[in-house]
C-alpha cells in the first residue's frame, strides 16, 4: 500500500483513509478492502491480501 508502513493493530481501511486524505485533490470515497488478514508474525506485522 502506498503511504508507508501500517502500524500494528491498525485496520487496513483506517490506513487507506489516512493515505487518501494526504493526497491533494483526490476524492476516492470510502475505501473498502475485502479478504484482508492482518497478523503479527515472527518478523513484524503482516497483511495478506487474497
Amino acid at each position: 500500500m502506498p503511504g508507508g508502513d501500517v502500524a500494528p493493530y491498525t485496520h487496513p481501511d483506517d490506513k487507506a483513509r489516512e493515505v487518501l486524505a494526504e493526497m491533494a485533490g483526490l476524492d476516492a470515497g470510502e475505501p473498502k478492502f475485502d479478504h484482508v488478514e492482518s497478523f503479527r508474525g515472527r518478523r513484524g506485522w503482516h497483511l495478506a491480501f487474497h
